[in-house]
């Protein structure tokens, strides 16, 4: 079947009907997009919640736990538990603005 053939074979617009085409959606955001922020924004919460819980425990109990095991190595788990509690307030900022930019009430200020 060549080209031609197959142009003279689809049906004509005027066969087709107005009723076979539908109205046309414009784009915006729609109940899906939402449904998906809100989840998202949820997850970013529970998480920065969870971490928060983390670092405030390290900061309060986390030196007498190094101090209590009695390791040889206990100077330099003092200075990798002060790096891992600045990379953990650093990484709770990134959250936040992760947080503030989805539409959610920023936690640290």
């Amino acid at each position: 079947m060549t080209d031609s053939e197959k142009i003279r074979s689809l049906p004509q617009v005027g066969q087709l009907g107005l009723s076979s085409i539908g109205p046309r959606r414009r784009p915006g955001r729609g109940i899906g997009e939402k449904r998906i922020t809100k989840q998202v924004l949820s997850r970013l919460e529970t998480a920065f919640k969870d971490i928060r819980q983390i670092q405030e425990f390290l900061v309060k109990e986390g030196h007498l736990i190094i101090n209590e095991s009695g390791s040889m190595k206990a100077s330099q788990a003092h200075m990798n538990l002060n790096l891992l509690l600045e990379l953990l307030e650093d990484y709770l900022w990134i959250m936040n603005c992760a947080i503030s930019r989805h539409g959610g009430i920023p936690k640290l200020v």
